[in-house]
């Protein structure tokens, strides 16, 4: 497909308005004049008791887990992190597909201090 200037200027418009129109059609949350003050801060406080809500039960770690091995097992373009404790158990971890640039990285920085 041959492109010329007019073409290429043409799609560069076409997609400089599409890209501005988003923000336009953005279906978010917005306080409309129907929402009162009162439901605004009550949505907040329901945020605020979410948040308080711990993530890691640490009462499910009576003693520290120590690390043994810290593992990168890659397939192609896939990776995933093996990591082994010295009681034995095992954790395993799905990796981000940027570690085929950062494998290096972790052989180097990471992997030498556990």
């Amino acid at each position: 497909m041959k492109t010329n200037r007019r073409k290429f200027i043409s799609t560069a418009v076409t997609g400089g308005m599409a890209a501005a129109a988003l923000p336009l059609s953005y279906g978010g949350a917005k306080m409309s004049s129907n929402d009162s003050v009162t439901d605004v801060k009550s949505r907040y406080a329901k945020l605020d008791e979410i948040l308080k809500i711990p993530i890691l039960k640490k009462e499910l770690f009576a003693t520290p887990v120590i690390i043994e091995t810290l593992e990168l097992l890659r397939f192609g373009n896939s990776f995933l992190c093996r990591v082994r404790s010295k009681d034995g158990a095992v954790g395993i971890s799905v990796g981000h597909n940027d570690l085929s640039i950062l494998f290096p990285i972790f052989l180097r920085k990471l992997q030498t201090f556990f």
